[in-house]
């Protein structure tokens, strides 16, 4: 999650179709629908270049990471680029408790693997990729070893098919036990101050945004938020990079947050 949020504006990697013919898990809002949550705080952190694009996502069915707890490993990965904190409020059907070191496709999906190793690509291997396997893989007359090889042989058309078809059986096969499961085992695998959690936000409105202070002058930190004047009726102030390992759902960040005079 952390590579995401601090690189979310770089080009993305990966094909869907690749991704499924990996038999990777996606975590898409349309195949999750049915375990939908509301969340009425959350927090997202992206670079200054890239909140506007933020803004045009708002009330849209497209995930972005976010969190409710922060960590040491995300306040320590604040420089450079991604210095705004979002607050938010919106829906998510996955909310891992820790990182979900998922990836994401070139239309900003996103995938949990099952070729990592540790119990929770395991458990995705053996409960998920097996099962969508069975159903596939004698229609392609493939194996799990040669699917890639054989869907990247297909027309376009025949590859949107094909990712059609992946879709309506992951929304068979993915229920509530086995997301729960997944949860368990990420928070059993990744422990400690570094971590955080990590929730799939959709259909989200911004409520504030907050400047990530990084040892900027306070006429460097003006003229960024100068910048930005057509977003100033949510801009909150800005705050200290090491606030953000301290956020928690009851953590009330404007007490921590300077305005400019």
């Amino acid at each position: 999650m952390l590579k995401e949020i601090l690189q979310e504006a770089q080009p993305l990697i990966g094909k869907e179709w690749e991704y499924a013919a990996k038999g990777y898990m996606p975590l898409t809002p349309s195949i999750l629908k049915n375990f939908e949550t509301k969340i009425n705080k959350c927090y997202h952190i992206c670079s200054i270049e890239d909140l506007p694009n933020l803004y045009k996502l708002q009330n849209k069915r497209k995930d972005i990471s976010a969190f409710t707890i922060g960590s040491k490993g995300l306040a320590n990965g604040v420089y450079g680029e991604a210095n705004i904190l979002v607050e938010l409020e919106g829906y998510t059907s996955f909310h891992s408790p820790n990182d979900l070191e998922s990836l994401r496709d070139r239309n900003g999906l996103k995938w949990l693997r099952n070729d990592l190793v540790n119990n929770v690509s395991l458990y995705i291997r053996n409960n998920f990729s097996v099962k969508i396997w069975k159903e596939i893989l004698d229609k392609y007359d493939a194996s799990f070893m040669n699917l890639n090889s054989k869907i990247a042989n297909l027309s376009n058309k025949e590859k949107a098919n094909f990712i059609k078809n992946y879709f309506d059986l992951s929304k068979k096969i993915i229920n509530k036990k086995l997301l729960n499961d997944i949860k368990e085992l990420i928070q059993k695998e990744y422990q400690g101050e570094y971590t955080n959690d990590e929730l799939l936000l959709h259909n989200f409105k911004i409520l504030k945004w907050y400047y990530i202070e990084n040892d900027e002058s306070y006429n460097e930190i003006k003229n960024i938020i100068n910048k930005l004047s057509e977003f100033k009726n949510k801009y909150g102030g800005f705050i200290p990079r090491d606030i953000i390992e301290k956020i928690n759902p009851d953590f009330n960040i404007e007490k921590y947050a300077k305005r400019l005079k």
